[in-house]
Formats: C-alpha cells, structure tokens, sequence
C-alpha cells in the first residue's frame, strides 16, 4: 500500500462521513470493474 493511501486511510479514521463518502466514490469503480470482468469471461469462454 502507498503512504498516500495510508495517508488517506489515517485521515478517514475516527470520520464516518468521510468513510463512507470514500466507500459511495469506489463503489461505481467496484461495480464496473466486475461487470467488465464478466464481460471479458463471457467472451472468452464462447
């Protein structure tokens, strides 16, 4: 893990807000890496 996301992680500590701020802005990220992650195994497995 870089210092920069250690940094980051320190400085949503003891702040649920920003805690789930940080957790709403991955969550789009999270969801389109899977889909294309799904996408990629339904080609190649045809």
């Amino acid at each position: 893990m870089s210092s920069a996301a250690r940094a980051h992680l320190g400085m949503t500590l003891g702040r649920p807000g920003l805690v789930v701020h940080t957790a709403l802005a991955f969550l789009p990220l999270t969801v389109s890496v899977s889909l294309y992650v799904t996408v990629v195994l339904q080609l190649g497995g045809q």
